[in-house]
């Protein structure tokens, strides 16, 4: 395994080892505890020119920056709500940004902290009106945004939790939509989006705005399970 996939795996597992209450590994099904974020035997390149990732506080959220991408995330929400080539002022999504919910449950709103969890990576600790606990993690790694999303049941029953994330993105020509993957070019390059899920997407697209979907899972009271996804802006 060479250096650039080495430390992408390392980033995505330290992603999703923390649960919703703190250090303890994620008590999630069978199928999380085995996805990589490469994606099994892909190989994932990392931009060694993108430089080290930045961190600081700005104006209605915290920033990921290094030489090529800037990313902010939303302090009340969590959500994605800017996303670009560093160095410009072209946000490639649209209001209200990148968001999370689960299929069949209409959004609500969610309430919550951001924190830092390492020197690359912002993470949101929240919770919705519907007792669903999410923990939303953004670790920059050269050109690669790796998203991961954790959904705790906080009920006393059973949940139908499939996560869907929503991207309305400005200004650009789709090439591939499936619910496991998402490609589009803009006047500032290629987006890729990829969800990394155990079973292959057999399902049609879901509607825009959604992007990308993750494997459906029947969560038992307190049960949890994580979808991680990478973001890539290529020239």
């Amino acid at each position: 395994m060479n250096a650039n996939l080495m430390a992408i795996v390392v980033c995505g597992l330290m992603l999703l080892a923390m649960g919703c209450h703190g250090p303890a590994t994620p008590q999630s099904t069978t199928q999380e505890s085995s996805i990589s974020p490469t994606g099994g035997d892909e190989m994932v390149e990392i931009n060694p020119l993108a430089g080290p990732t930045l961190m600081r506080k700005v104006a209605g959220g915290y920033e990921l920056k290094n030489r090529h991408i800037r990313a902010v995330v939303a302090d009340d929400t969590g959500n994605l709500i800017y996303w670009g080539r560093a160095g410009t002022d072209r946000n490639l999504l649209m209001k209200p940004g990148a968001s999370v919910q689960l299929a069949g449950i209409s959004a609500v709103p969610m309430k919550g902290y951001i924190e830092k969890r390492d020197d690359q990576t912002w993470q949101f600790i929240g919770e919705d009106d519907q007792n669903v606990g999410w923990r939303k993690i953004y670790c920059l790694e050269g050109d690669s945004l790796l998203i991961s999303i954790l959904v705790k049941n906080q009920r006393d029953v059973p949940l139908d939790a499939t996560i869907e994330f929503q991207a309305p993105f400005a200004g650009v020509r789709i090439v591939r939509r499936a619910n496991d993957a998402y490609e589009a070019l803009t006047g500032f390059g290629a987006i890729h989006l990829q969800a990394y899920n155990e079973f292959p997407a057999t399902a049609p697209a879901v509607a825009l705005p959604v992007v990308l979907v993750s494997d459906p899972h029947t969560l038992q009271p307190q049960q949890r399970i994580s979808f991680t996804t990478e973001w890539k802006l290529e020239n």
